[in-house]
């Protein structure tokens, strides 16, 4: 079962650095709010970084990757917790989204999907988990592309529609 949140959590992280790549703007905004370097060359770097590291736990798994990957929601996690304190919470910028502004499910959901990485360490890259899950395999993949499907959709939507 760990395995399986992870590989949602990995999926996340995908999806959020090939946004970071494309659409830099809202991350942009987001980062020069807080002070921090909001170049889109920058914005975009990092976007590569969450991508590959996304990509290549997934593939790879086993002790460090999962750690990297939990890393990267622990940023988020702080990220996203000091733009929701302030005054008028910006945009977060994640999946390249300018409207939804960071909330207290993006805290939750960042702190949960560090703690699925760190109880996926040891975890097999996603081939070896499908061959040697119990359920069929199509069923598998559907329930972690549906399972990132849904998380996302969680993340993007404003709280006035929650």
């Amino acid at each position: 079962m760990s395995s399986g949140l992870f590989f949602i959590s990995c999926q996340l992280l995908a999806i959020g650095g090939a946004m970071k790549i494309l659409s830099p703007s809202p991350t942009s905004g987001a980062w020069e709010s807080l002070g921090f370097p909001s170049s889109f060359t920058f914005v975009r770097v990092v976007g590569f970084l969450e991508l590959s590291s996304a990509l290549s736990a997934a593939v790879i798994g086993g002790k460090l990757l999962p750690l990297v990957v939990g890393s990267w929601y622990a940023l988020f996690f702080l990220v996203t917790f000091r733009l929701f304190r302030m005054p008028q919470s910006p945009p977060c910028g994640c999946f390249g989204s300018s409207n939804t502004p960071a909330s207290i499910r993006h805290i939750f959901m960042n702190f949960l999907f560090m703690a699925f990485s760190v109880f996926a360490i040891g975890t097999n890259g996603l081939s070896a988990e499908i061959s040697s899950s119990n359920l069929n395999n199509v069923l598998y993949l559907l329930l972690i592309i549906g399972g990132a499907g849904l998380s996302y959709l969680v993340l993007i939507m404003d709280r006035k529609r929650l």
